[in-house]
């Protein structure tokens, strides 16, 4: 959007002091950020990340046990303030929160790293994966840090903590397969495609070639 002309809305969560995890949306006029609404999440949490979703007025915000049962909830937004759609719980990860998501560029998927795994879920956030309905990647012993969609959707770009630290997967027929995988990085802070080129941008320790 225009922000001269048009609302333009951000939003940002984290905790707010030692007793509040807060999602916010601010709308951006002129210079000033004005405050639209807020989700208070009170001791609940950590609230991790937070995305709106491609070409509509949703956003997800993820963590862990963010109502008391959640670590993944779905809002609307009408341009003043925020509705809850869906939410979901993940109890079959021993209760560790969502490290990091991406949103498909269509709008119909998000990509949901926890510390081992990878879900990818539909846009009411129902898995789609076949069973067990995730990618494992790790013992747990070591975490995903950073998880991006190729501009057109066909490829997820995953980096990790450790060996092997960057790894590309194929999603194709609701189904994530292992494409490429990397070693020359010791640890993996953050991913980005340069998306006409289809290469990919790195931020971690030990840089490293990839082929």
């Amino acid at each position: 959007t225009n922000p001269e002309t048009d609302p333009t809305y951000l939003a940002v969560v984290g905790e707010f002091d030692s007793t509040h995890e807060e999602l916010t949306v601010y709308q951006l006029t002129g210079s000033s950020l004005i405050e639209k609404d807020t989700e208070d999440y009170g001791t609940n949490g950590p609230v991790n990340c937070v995305g709106w979703r491609p070409e509509q007025n949703q956003l997800i915000a993820g963590g862990f046990n963010l109502d008391g049962s959640s670590e993944i909830i779905l809002y609307d937004f009408d341009g003043s303030s925020l509705s809850v759609n869906t939410t979901k719980g993940f109890t079959e990860t021993s209760a560790k929160a969502i490290r990091a998501f991406d949103w498909h560029p269509t709008g119909s998927y998000v990509a949901v790293a926890f510390v081992d795994r990878v879900y990818v879920l539909d846009a009411s956030l129902n898995e789609v994966l076949p069973s067990p309905y995730y990618v494992q990647l790790s013992s747990g012993s070591y975490y995903i840090n950073s998880v991006k969609w190729y501009s057109d959707g066909s490829l997820l770009l995953i980096g990790l903590e450790d060996s092997p630290t960057i790894r590309i997967y194929k999603f194709e027929n609701e189904t994530l397969t292992l494409f490429k995988s990397d070693n020359n990085y010791s640890e993996i802070k953050s991913v980005d495609w340069l998306s006409s080129l289809k290469l990919r941008v790195v931020g971690g320790v030990a840089g490293g070639s990839f082929d």
